[in-house]
């Protein structure tokens, strides 16, 4: 649904993003996983609307493994600590004054090519 909304009130989004798959696919047949590398911009999209508009806005309950302390705060053994994503992915110190904008260009390198590795982990590949 956020994909939606992004392409509707972005058009100019939309407009680049087909002109690449255009360009790499053409337009008679999908894309592939094999054609992702050649689509920097449809990537971009895609990690800017997971962060623009994460579908879970808190991360997955972890336990503390031993008594901690964090910034003055004790964090006593088993104690449940919940990620709250919505803050990661709006954060003004990682992505600037615009944190609240919808901006793909911000997963793109000055040549237009993806920003890899980024500040994200890649579940199977990085972990």
């Amino acid at each position: 649904m956020w994909w939606l909304l992004a392409m509707v009130a972005h058009p100019e989004v939309q407009r680049r993003a087909q002109a690449e798959l255009d360009s790499v696919v053409g337009r008679e047949c999908l894309p592939t996983f094999a054609d992702a590398p050649h689509l920097p911009y449809v990537r971009a999209i895609v990690k800017e609307v997971l962060r623009w508009r994460p579908a879970i806005e808190r991360g997955m309950p972890h336990k503390t493994a031993a008594d901690d302390w964090y910034e003055r705060m004790f964090i006593p053994k088993g104690a449940a600590c919940i990620a709250n994503t919505w803050q990661c992915n709006h954060d003004r110190a990682v992505f600037g004054d615009d944190a609240e904008d919808f901006k793909p260009e911000r997963h793109l390198d000055a040549t237009g090519g993806g920003l890899l590795p980024g500040p994200e982990k890649r579940m199977g590949r990085d972990m």
